[in-house]
């Protein structure tokens, strides 16, 4: 089970993963920097369970568990980007800031449910016209049908609601 909060995807799911070809280095600032983008456009959810995903997994170390050995610097929080569980701008497919070098489509992963496995897709089955429409947060949008299991409804609520670890200040007259 990929996610087990929400029902499987019996058809399978597609994992696009983009990398910068390099590191690069933004004038006037002193780090340097790359990236990776993971897309499942396969999956459309709402912020709030977009929100849950991104808990869930970094409650569970998936990104320092996944990433150990690339040398990343950043917080897990940081390269989950929070901002990514609302709605979001996206560069199209191909296109990035100016002077800096643009993602590259490096992988394409399905996920078989039944099975529980990855395999890989050839990259060049997609034209770049079908990856920016299939890689576009705005393109062919449907509904949010994905439903959270019965039995994981208590986990789902407790982690978009969790507890306020804060009192109020007391104030006083004087």
């Amino acid at each position: 089970m990929l996610f087990p909060i929400f029902d499987d995807y019996e058809d399978g799911i597609r994992f696009f993963i983009t990398l910068r070809p390099a590191p690069y280095q933004e004038q006037g600032k002193k780090e340097r920097k790359d990236g990776v983008h993971i897309e499942c456009p396969d999956i459309c959810l709402g912020n709030d369970k977009q929100k849950v995903i991104r808990s869930w997994l970094l409650g569970r170390k998936a990104i320092s568990n996944c990433f150990a050995d690339t040398g990343y610097i950043n917080k897990d929080e940081d390269v989950y980007d929070q901002a990514f569980t609302r709605k979001q701008g996206w560069i199209f497919f191909g296109d990035t800031k100016p002077n800096i070098p643009r993602y590259e489509l490096t992988n394409v992963l399905n996920y078989n449910p039944s099975s529980g496995q990855f395999t890989e897709e050839n990259i060049t089955a997609y034209t770049p016209r079908q990856l920016m429409e299939i890689l576009s947060v705005r393109y062919n949008l449907v509904d949010d049908g994905n439903v959270v299991r019965e039995e994981a409804q208590a986990e789902y609520h407790a982690i978009l609601n969790p507890p306020v670890n804060f009192q109020k200040p007391v104030v006083t007259e004087e």
